[in-house]
């Protein structure tokens, strides 16, 4: 597979140098409320929770908020003004369904075609790439319980609104003739999270104990996650994480390998210097769940619990975030 996607990145490169033509850019961004909502929660008693479940009468309020942006940038040939393609960045998880329990390209490809088939282009590249959506999806725990935001009928939804706020900016008079292009990265080197002894040996005990052919719970589960992550960091104790800006005329694009929560995002969007600043999340790689540091040291809820998929130390997130608007600094004088 590896050797598969390598091959067809620079089959693509190679393509799109051949098909190269002098482009006119739009830039710009729409504001899509009601399709997203952050899926952890305050409860009564101090407590965090993920999805407790609609109806819950113990819920408080989201722990969390929401990235409401539709970021655009759109590319039209500059002699006929033939759209050529986009970029569309929004902040929620791909995890609507569509495609049954197969593989899907979920949601975004009813964005794709939408957008391409109203802009008269059905062949035309329309690139979709998630924001900070590590703790934002497209349940909303506050409805009246019995209803599933899933399936193909809501995919089609929330594809067709967030297509809606791109053609809007790819539908504006204003073109961008001149675009610079630059880019800056940095490795980072993050602490994996410190696992007490105790607790490796709880882990251990409780695998022991299951009786052969017992089922998995939760508990059981995330035990063999503590003695698997233990067995991780010894063979990582170290974590390399590339953080990545992209600048494109007045838009600086942001990536991050992790699942990253949301209000690092907009963090990052408030102290950047560019125009426009999209964050992108599980670019170049996949640390697993990063949530803010009071999170992880509470650790309630599916995304900061000790896992392989939620294994950094607890200052990871103010790190990638602190990395990724000196490279926008550094792009955009």
């Amino acid at each position: 597979y590896c050797a598969r996607v390598s091959d067809a990145i620079a089959a693509a490169a190679t393509r799109a140098w051949e098909r190269r033509v002098e482009a006119v850019f739009r830039f710009g961004s729409g504001h899509q409320e009601g399709i997203a909502f952050n899926r952890r929660f305050r409860m009564k008693g101090g407590r965090e929770a993920t999805h407790p479940g609609k109806g819950n009468a113990d819920i408080v309020a989201p722990a969390g908020p929401i990235d409401p942006e539709v970021g655009v940038i759109g590319a039209f040939e500059a002699a006929s003004g033939r759209f050529l393609g986009c970029l569309v960045n929004y902040t929620c998880h791909c995890t609507v369904g569509v495609g049954g329990k197969g593989f899907s390209a979920d949601y975004p490809y009813y964005l794709r075609r939408a957008v391409s088939a109203v802009m008269g282009q059905p062949e035309a590249t329309v690139v979709f790439v998630n924001g900070a959506c590590g703790d934002v999806t497209q349940v909303n725990n506050l409805a009246a319980p019995g209803a599933w935001e899933g399936g193909e009928a809501w995919g089609r939804l929330l594809g067709h609104s967030l297509a809606g706020e791109a053609i809007k900016v790819l539908s504006q008079p204003t073109t961008v003739m001149d675009v610079p292009v630059r880019s800056a990265q940095r490795v980072l080197t993050l602490r994996p999270r410190e696992i007490p002894v105790a607790v490796v040996q709880d882990a251990e005990a409780r695998l022991a104990a299951r009786a052969p052919g017992a089922a998995w719970d939760s508990a059981a589960i995330f035990a063999r996650e503590i003695v698997l992550l233990r067995d991780m960091n010894r063979q990582e104790p170290a974590v390399a994480a590339e953080v990545q800006a992209v600048r494109i005329g007045p838009t600086c694009i942001v990536a991050n390998p992790a699942e990253y929560f949301c209000r690092f995002g907009l963090d990052i969007k408030a102290q950047s210097t560019a125009p426009y600043t999209y964050v992108v999340e599980l670019a170049n790689g996949c640390v697993g769940y990063v949530p803010g540091y009071e999170q992880v040291i509470k650790g309630e809820g599916y995304e900061p619990r000790t896992a392989r998929s939620s294994k950094l130390s607890p200052e990871a997130g103010e790190t990638i975030a602190a990395a990724a608007i000196e490279l926008v600094s550094s792009l955009v004088s």
